[in-house]
């Protein structure tokens, strides 16, 4: 079973991605970046579920925290940052939603990737907004 880590600050929408999500894969959580670093150094994980904006740790210097350690993990960002393509492209993570996204596009994208082997290709521009959480 593939092991998707999901780092949110907002409790509300970490348990629902958990929730949703923990019923195909096995699902680690963490509220900051600081929390997601001690537990990908304890447990690997085949995908990451970012925000960028977080306490202790925000999800920009957690990539490249990992890829200066040399973790190659995949990572989908979810945020509501303005220029979140920018931060996609910049940080050459594997795709990104804009929030509040559509949860039904982000299990397809999800599904679609662990089909794929682990490639989704190069990452897709930010979902538009969907009716869902917004954060």
């Amino acid at each position: 079973m593939q092991r998707i880590l999901i780092v949110e600050d907002h409790v509300e929408l970490l348990e629902a991605l958990a929730a949703m999500l923990g019923e195909n894969y096995q699902v680690f959580t963490a509220h900051d970046g600081g929390q997601a670093l001690a537990l990908l150094d304890q447990q690997p994980v085949d995908l990451i579920l970012l925000d960028l904006m977080m306490p202790v740790l925000d999800g920009a210097t957690v990539v490249r925290t990992l890829r200066r350690r040399g973790d190659q993990t995949p990572v989908f960002l979810l945020s509501a940052v303005y220029d979140l393509a920018r931060w996609a492209s910049e940080l050459q993570v594997s795709a990104a939603f804009s929030k509040p996204f559509d949860p039904t596009a982000l299990q397809d994208s999800i599904a679609r990737f662990f089909r794929n082997g682990g490639s989704d290709g190069p990452p897709p521009p930010p979902v538009s907004p969907g009716s869902w959480l917004q954060m």
